[in-house]
């Protein structure tokens, strides 16, 4: 069965394979013959002859080339998304079109992921012949090709959540790194597989490995990585809240850097400190270790990261409720991204502005704060944060009891965030628009509003959310004295509470009507709900 599996995938590579390349080499506006054989030596002719005695196009290298890379591009997408059988008849096709052209490292790059799929899939035991063959080339160029291949496995199988298998390809690059004798890639294997460790959380082994990769270091006198390893090790003490190995690992990696002169290590070092610090609520050691960072970096030209920090040091202000030092930081950072033209940073840093002016109780310069951001939002395309940035200004319109300059910017923001398939966001404008007009007293359009909102929110199957809305709807129809009206909303939102199997919701539901009842003086009916 196996056996036969691997012919019809075999066959099925073969065929995608001609039928790219016909598409390539097929004339404008003509329909290709895809079952067409590959143009054969007969006697020193040219070529053979189709059925309309036409000699068949020959595909060029370049095209070949261009076709066996988008080829191979797609099967790695089809692998890291988890379609692995699509992905390995397309590598197979892909390895067929390399060897086409005779391209030794691509053969050498898609049989790696061949042979991996195939252990995967159970079908290695019989491999495909294209994948028998012998790798050609020099040998260390093949380990580090082999090496690349399985840290991008590794990578592909973390991206989907695959552990196990994740780790098995860091330790077969690592074994792979080992037959080389190359210490560097050892160590920098060692160190990928120790923060494998950390980020699940087995923290013995991250510790464990990351020493050894942080002893080759010290070997190879590479003080740079070392710099790294250590704050790796600083922030796995870190995640088991061990704050004073982790500020030890800092101190000495913040020293190392020192004594190699390497500024660049040495701000990220005490960035990494200000950002415990501040997890720590050691808000003074935290400014201090943000400024170091800061100057550290000005002084290295290192823009982007300093006005990174400032931004963090702006927050950190801004959580603490102390707006106008966050105001002045977040003015640096603002005046370091306009330096570096960098418009999306700037309309982030425009909009936290604005959050503090709102804070602030300064609805002007908050709203002026806002458009400025919603121009660079608007001139990038970027509708998700445009519609972001209008319903706060409606936020903020509302507040002031402006009725028609809310309701415009709820509106806009609605549509904006549709536009950019945000329903959440859209649902949620939605539903304060339906609250605008509720405190308006413009109970038709609160309850048309409401109901949009509520569609939104079920087709996100948020049943909690839409129910709420349902139930708001039945309270503006008592307030338009439309009882059966009411009624059928609330019937509406039971139906939906009862879909979703939810005994508090239908609870709610049946206060709501209960509710009603007692409020028309109807006790009896009030009781038996």
């Amino acid at each position: 069965m196996i056996e036969q599996l691997q012919k019809l995938r075999l066959t099925v590579a073969l065929v995608l394979a001609l039928m790219l390349a016909a598409v390539i080499t097929a004339p404008a506006f003509t329909h290709p013959v895809w079952a067409a054989p590959l143009p054969q030596s007969d006697g020193g002719q040219d070529g053979a002859a189709d059925e309309a005695g036409q000699p068949e196009a020959t595909p060029t290298a370049e095209s070949l080339g261009s076709l066996a890379g988008s080829t191979f591009r797609a099967a790695l997408a089809l692998y890291r998304a988890g379609n692995l059988d699509e992905a390995l008849t397309k590598f197979e096709a892909a390895e067929l079109l390399y060897e086409r052209q005779s391209d030794m490292q691509g053969q050498s790059m898609t049989r790696l992921y061949i042979k991996r799929l195939q252990e995967e899939l159970g079908v290695g035991a019989n491999a495909a012949p294209a994948a028998q063959k012998p790798v050609d080339g020099d040998a260390a160029s093949q380990m580090r090709l082999e090496i690349t291949t399985l840290l991008d496995t590794a990578d592909a199988y973390r991206k989907n959540g695959r552990d196990r298998l994740a780790l098995d390809a860091y330790e077969r690059a690592l074994t792979v790194a080992q037959n080389m004798e190359d210490e560097s890639r050892i160590a920098d294997i060692l160190d990928l597989i120790a923060r494998f460790y950390r980020d699940t959380e087995q923290y013995e082994e991250a510790q464990a490995t990351f020493q050894q990769a942080l002893t080759l270091w010290n070997k190879l006198q590479d003080g740079g990585r070392a710099v790294r390893t250590l704050l790796a090790i600083g922030s796995t003490y870190a995640a088991q809240n061990d704050e004073d190995s982790a500020f030890a690992s800092y101190t000495e990696a913040l020293d190392l850097a020192e004594s190699l002169n390497d500024q660049a290590s040495v701000m990220r070092v005490h960035e990494t400190m200000a950002s415990l610090h501040r997890d720590l609520a050691e808000y003074d050691k935290a400014v201090e270790s943000y400024g170091l960072a800061i100057e550290t970096a000005m002084a290295a030209d290192e823009q982007k990261f300093a006005a990174d920090t400032l931004s963090s040091l702006g927050r950190m202000y801004r959580d603490n409720k102390e707006y106008e030092e966050s105001q002045q930081i977040y003015q640096q950072a603002f005046d370091l991204w306009l330096a570096m033209d960098d418009t999306n940073q700037q309309m982030r840093t425009l909009s936290a502005i604005a959050s503090n002016f709102v804070a602030l109780e300064d609805p002007e310069q908050a709203l002026a704060a806002y458009d400025q951001a919603l121009l660079i939002a608007q001139k990038q395309g970027d509708d998700a944060s445009a519609a972001g940035m209008l319903a706060n200004t409606g936020d903020i319109y509302q507040a002031q009891g402006e009725f028609d300059q809310a309701q415009s910017a709820y509106k806009a923001a609605a549509d904006a965030a549709q536009a950019a398939q945000d329903l959440a966001l859209a649902a949620d404008t939605l539903e304060r628009l339906g609250g605008l007009y509720k405190d308006n007293e413009q109970y038709a359009d609160s309850s048309s509003a409401y109901q949009q909102a509520a569609a939104l929110w079920q087709e996100q199957e948020r049943a909690d959310k839409a129910l709420r809305l349902l139930i708001a709807i039945g309270v503006n129809y008592e307030a338009q004295e439309d009882i059966p009206g009411a009624l059928a909303a609330y019937e509406q939102a039971r139906t939906a509470a009862e879909e979703s199997g939810d005994q508090a919701q239908i609870t709610k539901v049946l206060e709501a009507v209960a509710r009603l009842y007692r409020n028309q003086g109807d006790n009896e009916k009030s009781i038996a709900v």
